[in-house]
């Protein structure tokens, strides 16, 4: 049998990005899921097409992935993303890094990350910095005890009304500047719970 392994699937007019777990990567021409690092100047990441993407999919298939370690720089600068399907199908029970995943996702209004096994992450920072469009954000569930960076976590995040951080373990935390930068729209934040006893 072919080894399942994850892959990502562009449309033909570079709109849709599709998420697959099978063996049919050579087949349906797809692409790496990463680490991939980050250059404006020379984007490696899915063909170069970051900004024409409107629609994320995960293919049900995709839930039978559980070796992702990496999420970093995934959706960075999708700025024309609208859509995120199947997000759920998305297991990241091994991910030790969601660094940048959403950045600068500017036309999402509406993101569902209430089911992310965050146990291992030890990077948040700029995960979803200046996604202007975001009305809510239920990050409540996130387990944050091995977390050290939060840097710029939520900057950006202008149409946030509201944000729940106050189940977050920050114990680990070294950094935190900026991460509620220009977050305007903000009418309350408790961070009465917060533990900044590592907090440099």
């Amino acid at each position: 049998a072919v080894q399942a392994e994850p892959y990502a699937v562009l449309s033909e007019d570079n709109t849709v990005l599709t998420f697959y777990y099978d063996g049919n990567k050579d087949s349906r021409g797809g692409m790496s899921v990463g680490p991939f690092s980050y250059d404006p100047n020379n984007d490696q990441r899915w063909g170069g097409h970051a900004s024409d993407i409107t629609t994320v999919i995960f293919d049900a298939s995709f839930a039978s992935c559980t070796s992702i370690t990496s999420t970093k720089h995934w959706f960075r600068d999708f700025k024309n993303l609208i859509t995120i399907t199947g997000i759920e199908n998305l297991k990241t029970s091994n991910v030790t890094t969601m660094m940048f995943m959403f950045d600068g996702c500017e036309k999402l209004t509406s993101l569902d990350v209430t089911h992310f096994n965050t146990k291992k992450i030890t990077n948040m920072g700029w995960m979803f910095a200046y996604c202007h469009s975001l009305t809510n954000l239920d990050v409540s569930k996130f387990d944050t005890g091995k977390v050290t960076n939060m840097t710029s976590m939520f900057a950006g995040c202008s149409s946030l009304t509201n944000l729940d951080v106050t189940p977050f373990n920050t114990r680990n935390v070294t950094n935190m500047g900026f991460m509620f930068s220009s977050c305007s729209s903000l009418t309350s934040l408790d961070l009465s719970h917060f533990n900044t006893g590592n907090v440099t």
